[in-house]
């Protein structure tokens, strides 16, 4: 299972950055919690794995920055 989890997220535009953050990183976390036996309905004999770090990269969707 990986240690670490970088999501990059393109075209996010200001009014929906933070239901990105609060959304989608919710449904990841649930997902981990599953996946890596974190969850308190999974077999207790089954060895319980370290949650991995995640990094949420977003990409705004107007770019002002011109170069000349």
């Amino acid at each position: 299972m990986p240690k670490h989890i970088f999501i990059y997220r393109d075209g996010v535009g200001d009014s929906m950055r933070q239901s990105v953050i609060e959304q989608e990183l919710k449904q990841l976390h649930n997902i981990i919690s599953v996946e890596y036996g974190l969850t308190e309905a999974e077999d207790f004999s089954a060895p319980k794995l370290e949650p991995p770090e995640i990094t949420l990269i977003i990409v705004n969707k107007r770019v002002r920055q011109r170069f000349f």
